[in-house]
């Protein structure tokens, strides 16, 4: 069983928010914290002791941080055959993290040969939008297949990308999140588009000359100046 990706984090008032993308198969989630990187034996946190079993979610809220503390967190997935391995350890300082932004709003999508062009309206504060994509809706996003990146892609100083080397007949889904300095927001609503060959863009097809047409192998037979009826050639 995989470990959890895209872990991420959104600050409250001394209180912060981890989600991630769901495992296949899982069962339930532990997060793992402390106040030292790679510790993993805090306490006093409002989920519990190190690890903490967390139910099978993909998000949480912790309260009863310290705002002049740092705190690291892994994540990792239980099945009933085991645990699986932690998600790469992030870290969180809440006098240094300011709000995150809004998600992106009216994200659209026009699909084209092998590619879907997306765009969303602006986000306040943001200053980077990250593009998920994939197979499923609702996620994980694990989409792999675009010229531009695996999921999730970076976008800076626009509000539309186009993703190129899709697979025609596929479909796909998407959302967009927003990102300040210091945190990232909760994803856009989800769309979905099937990338298929526009055949408009396609040249015509040139014209193929008229093939002339064979004589009848029954003609009218000549003898002289005078038309004597039809006959068999050959």
């Amino acid at each position: 069983m995989p470990a959890p990706q895209n872990v991420r984090s959104v600050i409250g008032e001394n209180n912060v928010t981890l989600s991630w993308d769901l495992v296949a198969g899982a069962r339930g989630y532990l997060v793992y914290h402390d106040t030292k990187s790679a510790a993993r034996k805090g306490k006093g946190l409002s989920i519990g002791n190190s690890p903490a079993d967390v139910g099978n979610v993909s998000r949480v809220l912790i309260d009863g941080l310290e705002p002049s503390l740092t705190y690291f967190f892994e994540v990792s997935a239980t099945a009933p055959d085991g645990e699986g391995p932690a998600s790469p350890e992030i870290s969180v300082a809440l006098g240094a993290i300011t709000a995150a932004p809004e998600p992106p709003r009216n994200l659209q999508a026009r699909t084209g040969n092998a590619s879907v062009a997306l765009s969303w309206e602006a986000s306040a504060g943001a200053a980077e939008y990250r593009i998920y994509y994939g197979a499923k809706t609702g996620g994980p996003y694990e989409g792999k297949e675009a010229k531009e990146g695996a999921s999730p892609v970076s976008i800076t100083g626009a509000l539309n990308a186009r993703l190129t080397g899709l697979n025609n007949g596929q479909v796909y889904f998407f959302a967009v999140s927003a990102l300040n300095s210091k945190s990232e927001s909760e994803r856009s609503g989800e769309v979905s588009a099937t990338p298929l060959v526009d055949l408009s863009d396609k040249p015509p097809t040139p014209d193929v000359p008229a093939q002339p047409s064979q004589p009848d192998a029954r003609s009218t037979c000549i003898v002289g100046s005078s038309k004597i009826g039809s006959c068999i050639l050959g």
